[in-house]
């Protein structure tokens, strides 16, 4: 079992976002290709520490923190663009 990255706002998002393999999407929704073997290594082991997880308290866990960064990091993002347009983050 893998997992899939949908970013809100690039389309739709996977069916089933939890079967399949390992997806990231970029900006135009498609496949990222051209991660460094760094992050492919790191990718690959996450994922397999998820794979071996049998513990449904600790996968919870895991996903409760993943999708509070995940927030964090799209209100961080939302923020900045707005800073790099001259806008106030609130308008968007």
């Amino acid at each position: 079992m893998g997992f899939s990255v949908w970013r809100p706002g690039f389309g739709n998002p996977p069916a089933t976002p939890l079967s399949g393999c390992v997806k990231f999407y970029c900006f135009c929704c498609s496949p990222v290709a051209d991660l460094t073997l760094t992050r492919q290594f790191s990718l690959e082991s996450h994922s397999r520490a998820i794979d071996s997880c049998d513990d449904v308290a600790e996968l919870r866990r895991v996903a409760k923190t993943l999708l509070s960064a995940w927030h964090l990091q799209a209100d961080m993002t939302r923020h900045y663009g707005a800073q790099a347009m001259g806008i106030a983050s609130a308008a968007l």
